[in-house]
């Protein structure tokens, strides 16, 4: 937005209005100017030369296209907040435990402003898991497309999974919320369906790297992805019913070379 500002802050001196000081001057000049109303500027366009007029004619489009810009940004970012604020409180409270007037306090914003995004908890609970999961399987994925041999990313990538669960609270809530709270709360074709298309791109990332090592795996390609497959299903369930079972962080990164390793012959 600096440049845009740049050019807010010249048409409102060529209008002859000063320029806020202080380091954070163009900005604040910005904000200011979006109090201006259209009635100001009919008013200022009948009283004032031609350019002039070109100069506020520049300034309100500027002014316009930074009010909105800005407030798109504002709703992603109460959107999120909402999100992440009802992950917790699902996998807290249960489904039916969890209050929409909880989840707005939890994230700083009225109940009305939830409703605003979300038409109810139903709605809310599927975007929590479609939005939060592509959010957190983002790094985690990256994993399997490093530059390393094939059975290094899958031990990597499982180690780092279980990892995640043991440490880290939002991803061990999503574990909770898709393997507990779900089940009782979405229909049951549409919920096994968004949970189909969300585990795609794993199944697609480990499936590859399986392929890189087909040639050493003890049984065939598709019965290596479903043991892989098994046992990160089998961790999130473990995360949401007993976590103090949980392998720790080193322990974690043996579990997965186990597994691995069991899945290959000897070169």
């Amino acid at each position: 937005l600096e440049p845009q500002t740049r050019r807010t802050v010249s048409a409102l001196r060529a209008m002859g209005r000063p320029e806020p000081a202080g380091p954070d001057g163009r900005e604040r000049g910005a904000r200011e100017l979006g109090r201006l109303t259209l009635r100001d500027a009919a008013r200022h366009r009948e009283t004032s030369q031609a350019p002039r007029s070109s100069a506020l004619t520049e300034l309100y489009i500027h002014v316009c296209l930074y009010l909105v810009r800005r407030t798109a940004a504002d709703a992603a970012l109460t959107r999120e907040a909402i999100t992440r604020a009802a992950l917790h409180r699902f996998a807290r409270d249960g489904w039916e435990g969890c209050s929409l007037v909880d989840v707005a306090r939890d994230a700083g914003v009225t109940r009305g402003a939830v409703y605003h995004h979300f038409s109810g908890k139903p709605d809310l609970l599927t975007a929590v898991l479609a939005e939060q999961w592509e959010l957190q399987a983002r790094d985690l994925l990256a994993v399997l497309d490093a530059e390393r041999p094939a059975a290094e990313r899958l031990a990597a990538f499982l180690a780092d999974y279980l990892r995640r669960l043991q440490e880290e609270r939002p991803f061990r809530d999503l574990a909770v919320v898709s393997t507990l709270v779900a089940p009782r709360a979405l229909p049951l074709q549409p919920g096994l369906s968004a949970k189909r298309d969300s585990m795609r791109p794993w199944s697609e990332r480990i499936d590859r790297a399986l392929g890189e090592c087909e040639d050493v795996l003890r049984a065939p390609r598709h019965a290596s992805r479903f043991t892989i497959m098994t046992f990160i299903h089998g961790a999130a369930l473990t995360a949401a019913i007993s976590p103090a079972d949980l392998p720790g962080i080193k322990e974690g990164r043996r579990v997965a070379e186990s597994v691995v390793n069991g899945l290959m012959r000897s070169r």
